[in-house]
């Protein structure tokens, strides 16, 4: 499960915030993603300087929100033990994320403060990717980035694709501030690459071949429920979805595609037009195709004939046969393999 630590500070010497909505929006925005429940949020609204570092090691956070005020001496504003405003040097931040014990679990800050972009900026040398504010920014607009950024991420999609999403949804809106937050990240880091959940798998199959995908599928939600991977197929629309955007969306986050090939696929023009698709993504880096045989098919002059051999070539033709189930265990176990090495 991915740890959330939500820290809310407001000083009674202090203009108040609205951090309870901003802490709501958090929690709406991961209910809303496809994967929401793997996520658990720990909301501390009372964040005392003096239990700052004891709450770090205590709940082991994998991401940690801060809402609160910021100075222009670039310091975060906690709470004394009387609820009086008790400013946070810049130096004195670092180096509590920079402890190892905090930094083992620690990938990624949130300071949805004002002026707190050079306390991300010196926090991002510890920690893979830090937001941070260059000025103020209002309650409503703190709160609508939260919401898109977390829905995102809980989405499955990476920091930067988080980030990019909660900037636009303030341009949506039209509310201020789509240029205040500022996301940084550790050197040799990229955002892009920064993500909370498995890979995901994009099944690309044709609907002729749907009844004989589901005997993989068993085996792709066991290994999802295990944490090795994420899957998306056609067969997991729910009533009222629409294919075309969700394709989408699953291939523009998808790390591997699974292209199975069969005789029906082959002749439909819209399949054939699709896996271009897949394949100009894969021919740019964007993913991995691994073609998959659902049946006896010619390769040649087929865009795929120099990828190499899934399972040596094997093809998998018959729900019925008893060799069937022998056969998707041994594509679920090569597609772990496949996904584990480039993984790592």
């Amino acid at each position: 499960m991915i740890k959330i630590l939500f820290l809310g500070a407001g000083p009674i010497d202090m203009d108040r915030l609205d951090m309870e909505k901003e802490a709501k929006t958090v929690v709406d925005g991961l209910q809303r993603g496809t994967y929401g429940g793997q996520f658990v949020p720990i909301y501390e609204k009372v964040a005392y300087l003096s239990k700052l570092q004891g709450l770090l090691h205590k709940h082991r956070p994998h991401i940690v929100h801060f809402s609160g005020h910021g100075t222009t001496d670039s310091e975060l504003i906690l709470l004394d033990d009387h609820g009086y405003s008790a400013p946070v040097p810049q130096a004195a931040l670092t180096a509590l994320f920079s402890t190892p014990a905090i930094r083992e679990n620690l990938r990624c800050a949130v300071l949805s403060a004002c002026d707190s972009v050079e306390q991300a900026r010196a926090i991002a040398a510890s920690i893979e990717c830090v937001i941070g504010m260059k000025e103020a920014i209002a309650d409503r607009s703190a709160s609508a980035f939260a919401g898109s950024f977390y829905e995102a991420l809980s989405s499955g999609q990476s920091v930067q694709a988080a980030f990019d999403r909660g900037v636009t949804q303030l341009q949506l809106l039209n509310l201020p501030g789509a240029g205040v937050p500022i996301l940084h990240a550790r050197p040799g880091t990229k955002p892009e690459d920064v993500s909370f959940l498995p890979p995901l798998l994009f099944c690309h199959i044709h609907r002729a071949n749907k009844e004989l995908f589901q005997g993989l599928e068993v085996h792709l939600q066991s290994m999802e429920d295990r944490g090795v991977l994420r899957y998306w197929s056609i067969n997991r629309l729910r009533d009222g979805e629409l294919v075309g955007p969700l394709t989408e969306q699953n291939l523009l986050d998808a790390r591997h595609v699974l292209l199975g090939v069969s005789p029906r696929a082959v002749i439909d023009a819209g399949w054939n037009e699709y896996t271009e698709r897949v394949l100009d993504r894969h021919r740019s880096g964007g993913v991995k195709v691994i073609p998959l045989m659902l049946g006896p098919v010619s390769n040649e002059d087929k865009p795929w004939r120099d990828f190499q051999p899934f399972l040596d070539g094997a093809v998998v033709t018959s729900i019925d046969s008893p060799p069937y189930d022998i056969a998707w265990f041994r594509v679920s176990e090569a597609l772990r393999g496949i996904m584990r090495r480039d993984q790592g």
